[in-house]
């Protein structure tokens, strides 16, 4: 059966009125039963509909008698409890001592608040209207103002009256909400908090930081609902032991860190962090000390600083996983290390992907893990027992300095030299697919070293038709000219100095299967840097829609 009850009128209590009991099946007929026949059937499942906060807050209802809000991204279920628990919903009660209305300062000696903190008057006065919602700013040990919006400007005091402020508890009224008549409602969670219980909007334009903050500081799992919805963010929030946050995507609008702390066991999963072209300071996640943190399936894009940092040396046990990494500012690397000793890191970094950036200071840590990342750096430090595996690092030219001790690089694809610089020791590099040398400048023969050249020099895929031949895939090739019909010459982004190198070539005049003809690809070394190729349909020269080459040996 489902229930559908009469609407009260505000402040009434609930009357003796018809029910109506309407059956699921279309074809049962309706009846309606005096409510109090109907009570004791329904008993605390009996539902209010309300379209307001405002609207619940006014009905005179009993412990145990439940609400369906009806309010936007604030919609659901609510249980009444009695007045007598409702204590815990005022933190506190703050008199002011003194109020200068030239400065907006209101002073209370030890008054405990701090900014963010939301509070209501008791009592209309000094221009603020008694009930309604300010949070603090400016607060120091013994003063405080009061903003109409989270983190704002202070308002405008009219007078120098004394006054109370009630501390709440949730002035946001995502979870709990007092009742005029002294009782109060608990939401019936179905699954994480939603942001938009505490009224973000997620449009990514108006501010949702008061919504998220309070939100996540529930200690509850939280979630963001996904790619739909953009948090803007002009403040940060710190995550609590144990807790999740999922399927979010935050906006940055300030200057700091979003996540300003990533306490034991916390999780950031499937979500993103943008730093808005790095328009602020700061990165996207700090994480001061603790332990087994994730990061997964999170991406960090365009923030001025680290994308994450651990600041603290005894922060351990970290999984970060699957997500692409980013500082819009050069040479920063995606993940930064205190420099201080720790002696049992034990993090996992895992398919992190830092678009052609430095992934991390590995600073002073141990017993890292890097696995399936795509980088074109890293910087070693003072760290040791650092495995890198699966990884590919373009070092384009450059070096990888190797420093610390019982480093391990295995199984990785690095195009670039690997350097053993002075005092490396105990180190294991190679086997790896390697475009460049192994130099060991450690100075001791402590360190093994297998090399393992890679013996791909270039491949391109492209289109012969065109006056310029379109390019759809290459590596290092820097063009492809076209000399004539069926004639083409592809120049290598490096010269060698082997003549002697493989080149393969294949492709098609058509790129359709029922296209047949006496179709061939020729290839060969014109120089140190250029391949020349023809295409021909019966022995003459035709364009080709797909012409692929492989140039592969020792260069």
């Amino acid at each position: 059966m489902t229930k559908r009850l009469p609407q009260l009128e505000p402040s009434s209590d609930i009357a003796d009125s018809d029910l109506l009991l309407q059956s699921d099946s279309s074809n049962d007929d309706e009846r309606k039963l005096p409510f109090s026949e109907a009570r004791e059937y329904f008993s605390a499942q009996s539902v209010q509909r309300v379209a307001s906060r405002t609207e619940m807050k006014a009905i005179n209802a009993a412990a145990d008698y439940q609400f369906s809000l009806d309010e936007g991204g604030r919609s659901g279920d609510f249980v009444v409890r009695d007045s007598a628990g409702a204590g815990f919903l005022i933190i506190k009660s703050v008199t002011s001592t003194s109020v200068d209305a030239t400065t907006d300062t209101i002073t209370s000696t030890a008054h405990g608040l701090v900014d963010g903190d939301g509070v209501k008057p008791t009592t209309t006065v000094n221009g603020l209207t008694a009930g309604q919602l300010y949070w603090v700013v400016g607060a120091t040990a013994n003063t405080f103002q009061l903003s109409l919006t989270y983190g704002g400007a202070a308002v405008d005091l009219t007078g120098t009256t004394n006054f109370t402020v009630d501390h709440m508890f949730d002035p946001l009224e995502g979870r709990y909400a007092l009742l005029d008549n002294g009782n109060y409602v608990e939401r019936i969670l179905q699954g994480p908090v939603l942001f938009r219980h505490y009224g973000a909007l997620g449009t990514g334009a108006a501010d949702d930081t008061a919504a998220v903050v309070y939100a996540v500081g529930t200690g509850l799992d939280c979630d963001g609902e996904g790619s739909n919805y953009t948090y803007l963010m002009t403040g940060a929030f710190s995550l609590n032991a144990g807790q999740k946050v999922t399927n979010f995507h935050f906006k940055k609008g300030f200057n700091g860190e979003i996540v300003s702390g990533l306490p034991d066991s916390a999780k950031l999963l499937q979500g993103e962090i943008s730093g808005e072209s790095a328009s602020f300071t700061g990165g996207g996640v700090v994480i001061a000390s603790g332990d087994s943190q994730h990061i997964v399936g999170v991406d960090i894009l365009d923030v001025a600083g680290h994308p994450v940092e651990v600041t603290g040396s005894f922060a351990q046990k970290a999984l970060f996983e699957d997500g692409i990494w980013a500082s819009a500012t050069p040479g920063t690397q995606s993940i930064k290390f205190a420099a201080a000793t720790y002696a049992n890191g034990d993090m996992t970094i895992s398919n992190i992907y830092c678009q052609g950036g430095n992934l991390v200071d590995l600073g002073g840590r141990q017993n890292v893990l890097i696995d399936g990342c795509n980088m074109t750096d890293i910087t070693f430090g003072t760290s040791t027992k650092t495995t890198i595996t699966g990884c590919r690092l373009a070092i384009l030219g450059g070096t990888l300095q190797v420093s610390g001790s019982n480093q391990v690089l295995v199984g990785n694809s690095i195009a670039g030299d690997v350097e053993l610089v002075s005092g490396a020791n105990f180190c294991v590099i190679g086997p790896n697919t390697q475009d460049g040398e192994v130099i060991d400048n450690s100075g001791l023969r402590t360190n093994t070293i297998t090399e393992s050249k890679s013996l791909l020099r270039g491949w391109v895929n492209f289109d012969g038709t065109i006056a310029t031949p379109s390019i759809r895939g290459q590596y290092g090739v820097s063009s492809v000219v076209k000399l004539a019909t069926g004639q083409y010459e592809v120049t290598l982004s490096s010269a060698f100095t082997n003549t002697g190198l493989s080149v393969t070539a294949s492709g098609h005049k058509t790129n359709s299967v029922a296209t047949a003809g006496d179709f061939a690809v020729n290839a060969f070394v014109f120089s140190g840097d250029k391949i020349r190729v023809s295409t021909t349909d019966s022995g003459a020269f035709a364009d080709f829609a797909t012409v692929s080459l492989s140039i592969n040996g020792d260069a």
